[in-house]
């Protein structure tokens, strides 16, 4: 699964890319810790 962020505070237009440079992938263990994968 994944999401981007989207501050609701800022109109569209000034965001519309931010969303690139906030993308992340982290894997979650069975035990319940999250490993970023892209630092």
């Amino acid at each position: 699964e994944y999401a981007y962020k989207h501050p609701a505070s800022l109109p569209v237009g000034i965001v519309m890319r931010c969303w690139a440079a906030r993308r992340a992938s982290v894997r979650i263990t069975r035990d319940g810790e999250a490993i970023f994968l892209n630092k």
